[in-house]
């Protein structure tokens, strides 16, 4: 019996549409399906995105919210950096409390000065009893000098002391104070005076505004504190397209000054945010190319000095710009030391808060010698911390 099959155009039709489906059910299998598998993982990813973008836009939020309390805390730790000092020494000592007894109308016996010694905890610092809680919690890096003396005062001046000391309990503290009473109504007074530092390495450092020895010579208390006075109206800076010119033919009768100009290796100037130029502009005296800062209102500027033996380099920078742009440069000083002259300004107003601070790292076998014109006396623009040793810092 012989079976022939035959295909009808119905059957062609069913086979086509199952065609049809198998093509399609592979299709979507693998083809579309990785498709989509991918396109959830991106909207995963895109969801994950948005979440860590409407994160970083609150924390910009928050940001712009404390910049202003955040400024004002800089300003704070400056501030605070400088009465409190981390270099603070015997001649800090000295010029603070000659400035102490310049406000006070006595009549001075002699001064018995203490070497540096450390500060285990705040009651140590203020001469009372500690509490557990105080005595568990030492403050590590804090000193002080003691000074023991005895003054002759009235009773308006003793009241005139101890409200200093209040003001100024971060600065100094008195300590073991005996007081005897005069037939005359004025009082003997022994006291100890405690002037704190402490140390941090990140804090700058204080100016010594030097005494010059001609005038040291005709008595220490017979002069200013800072020496002579550096007129202003002395000393112009300016800047000539990319180099600074320092126009110090008239420099009152500070010949220091003069001497310090002609053997600088390196000058700064500093101003104002809103200066036409920068508030802060570098030079190595010799090379003919000023750097940059970028007007914010804390820049942040290095001068960095290494090598012995003779052979010196340099390296400077600012936020934004860096000299030489790799590496060092050769450096010649033009003296017997390194000379870093830094030209400031004074405050124009309120809203002038600007600060620079520069870090002098020195890694050499010369001394280098930081020297200060003009700042502020109130606010100084200028802040300095080193790096390495022998870097000393004078105010003119």
């Amino acid at each position: 019996m012989k079976l022939s099959m035959k295909v009808t155009e119905r059957d062609q039709k069913l086979l086509a549409m199952l065609s049809i489906i198998v093509i399609g059910v592979l299709f979507y299998i693998f083809a579309l399906s990785p498709i989509y598998s991918g396109m959830s993982n991106e909207k995963i990813k895109n969801r994950q995105l948005s979440e860590e973008y409407a994160e970083l836009k609150g924390i910009e939020g928050d940001l712009d919210k404390n910049k202003t309390k955040y400024d004002q805390q800089r300003l704070d730790y400056m501030k605070i950096s400088r009465e409190l000092p981390t270099n603070l020494s015997e001649k800090y000592v000295i010029s603070d409390m000659y400035k102490i007894s310049s406000q006070i109308s006595a009549e001075a016996g002699d001064y018995s000065f203490s070497p540096r010694a450390e500060l285990k905890d705040v009651m140590a610092l203020k001469g009372g009893e500690k509490s557990q809680k105080e005595s568990s919690s030492p403050l590590k890096g804090l000193y002080a000098y003691a000074v023991t003396t005895s003054w002759n005062v009235s009773y308006g001046d003793l009241k005139k002391l101890l409200k200093l000391s209040q003001t100024y309990e971060s600065i100094f503290a008195l300590d073991n104070l005996s007081i005897s009473p005069q037939e005359d109504g004025r009082l003997n007074v022994s006291f100890n005076v405690n002037f704190i530092g402490y140390d941090d390495n990140k804090a700058p450092l204080r100016v010594w505004n030097g005494l010059r020895l001609d005038k040291v010579r005709n008595g220490i208390f017979s002069i200013p504190i800072g020496g002579v006075t550096t007129s202003s109206a002395g000393i112009q800076t300016g800047t000539t397209g990319n180099n600074i010119s320092n126009n110090t033919t008239s420099i009152s009768t500070n010949s220091d000054i003069a001497s310090i100009d002609k053997n600088k290796d390196f000058v700064v100037a500093l101003s104002t945010t809103s200066s036409p130029t920068s508030n802060v502009v570098m030079e190595k005296v010799g090379e003919g190319k000023s750097i940059f800062g970028s007007n914010k209102p804390f820049e942040n500027a290095t001068i960095d000095v290494k090598g012995k033996s003779g052979k010196y380099q340099f390296n400077m920078s600012t936020s934004t710009e860096k000299y030489p742009g790799s590496g060092y440069g050769e450096l010649t000083p033009r003296g017997k030391d390194i000379v870093i002259l830094i030209y400031s300004t004074a405050r124009k107003g309120e809203l002038d808060k600007n600060v620079i601070n520069i870090k002098v790292n020195n890694n050499t076998d010369k001394k280098v010698y930081v020297y200060v014109v003009g700042d502020d006396e109130k606010l100084p623009r200028c802040s300095i911390t080193k790096g390495g040793s022998n870097v000393y810092v004078e105010k003119r």
